[in-house]
């Protein structure tokens, strides 16, 4: 398991965590971590939205077939131009921006709104 999410006292908050030592130790932005999350939880990569804060999340999930969601960290220093959805803090991501998503209302790369 993760062990930063237990130290941060929020594992109870996820349902699976895919690691390294899930996937014969490869990292991302390898699209073989985020298919299996797809496949841990019987949904198709289509389905999927990844949440992340740097460009190989978004580029593994691009290449999984996934949506993507960058929340820039502080030490980001690339422009990244193709995740699905950019915001400015976690506390944009909400329902709204969720069915947004899923209505296809965000068809390529958009900025926070």
């Amino acid at each position: 398991m993760d062990k930063y999410l237990p130290r941060l006292g929020i594992a109870d908050r996820f349902a699976g965590v895919v690691t390294p030592e899930d996937v014969e130790g490869r990292r991302k932005p390898d699209p073989e971590i985020f298919k299996r999350a797809a496949e841990r939880f019987g949904i198709g990569p289509e389905n999927c939205l990844v949440v992340g804060d740097t460009s190989k999340d978004i580029d593994g999930a691009n290449a999984a077939g996934m949506r993507s969601i960058l929340v820039p960290n502080s030490v980001i220093t690339e422009e990244i131009k193709n995740a699905t959805l950019v915001l400015g803090s976690l506390k944009e991501l909400n329902r709204g921006v969720i069915v947004r998503l899923e209505s296809g209302q965000f068809p390529g790369k958009e900025r926070s709104f």
